[in-house]
Formats: C-alpha cells, sequence, structure tokens
C-alpha cells in the first residue's frame, strides 16, 4: 500500500513542494544582487535562505563561499568548497576556489592537487576558444648584412644604402 492515502493528499505536498522552489530562487536573486552592490552580510543571509529551501543547490552554496571568502573567512569558505567538491566532483570551479585559497594560506601542496583536479574534470572548458591564430600583419623584415662588408673583414661603410647587422 502507497504512503500517500489519497491523491488529494500527494497533490498537495507537490503544491508546496513547487512553492519553495521560486522563493529558492528569489533569494538566490537578492543574495547575488547584495552580493554586487558590496553587502556580504545581507548577501549571506538570503543565499542561507536559499540553501535552506534547497539544500543542493550547487549555485546557492558556490555563491555562499564566494560570499565567505569576501569576508575574509577562508576557513568556512574550504569548507563549503569542499563540500561541493564532495557533492558534485565533476564541477571545476569549487577546485579553482578551494586552490586560491589554499595558496593564499601557503598551503602550495594542496592548491597544486586542487588545480589538478579543476583540470581533470574540465581539460578544456567549453566557452574557451582556440588559441589565436598568428598575427595577419607580416613578421619583421630583417635587415641583411651589407655584402661588401660581410666580406671584408674590416670595417667599412656600406656603398649601397645597407645597414650592418
Amino acid at each position: 500500500m502507497s504512503r500517500l492515502q489519497s491523491p488529494a493528499l500527494g497533490a498537495a505536498l507537490l503544491a508546496l513542494a513547487l512553492q519553495c522552489v521560486p522563493a529558492a530562487a528569489d533569494n538566490f536573486d537578492d543574495a547575488s544582487r547584495l552580493f554586487k552592490q558590496g553587502n556580504h552580510a545581507a548577501a549571506l543571509e538570503k543565499i542561507e535562505a536559499a540553501i535552506t529551501a534547497n539544500p543542493r543547490d550547487a549555485r546557492a552554496r558556490f555563491l555562499k563561499g564566494v560570499i565567505l571568502t569576501e569576508q575574509n573567512k577562508p576557513n568556512d569558505a574550504i569548507k563549503v568548497f569542499t563540500a561541493l567538491t564532495d557533492d558534485y566532483p565533476e564541477l571545476p570551479e569549487p577546485y579553482n576556489n578551494l586552490a586560491v585559497l589554499y595558496a593564499q594560506q601557503g598551503q602550495y601542496d594542496k592548491a597544486r592537487k586542487s588545480l589538478e583536479m579543476a583540470i581533470s574534470t574540465h581539460p578544456r572548458p567549453a566557452r574557451t576558444k582556440p588559441w589565436p591564430s598568428p598575427s595577419p600583419r607580416p613578421a619583421p623584415r630583417r635587415i641583411p648584412p651589407c655584402p661588401v662588408q660581410a666580406a671584408s673583414a674590416t670595417a667599412v661603410s656600406c656603398p649601397l644604402g645597407w645597414m650592418s647587422p
């Protein structure tokens, strides 16, 4: 027998769950806006609310780590980014941020390992463009040595107007 005894109860639970999603999105947008304005304390409150509404929201958790970093709370930020790498090992961004935080603390081995993990998750991000082709401008011309001077062991001025090497 099903846990839900009536379709009405199931529909009510579904409606309640769907109402939480816009609130979490609104909190994320508000937190992002507040963060960009430099209001980190208010942004952290909003992002906490977004995470409470949707604890698996990687975007919100990542923003929390960034906010904590900006608030000069590196150990708290490291915990957030580490948890993200545990839950979403395929995302390179938390590894990148961990690398920066570890390097700031002088933990260069951990920083290197974090960067290696970021690269291994995305060897070449989809948004990057290939290396630009060589410049369409011609390479600067090398002025050849004066043929008369090259043949002579003594320094003479070039009668043809060529420059010396």
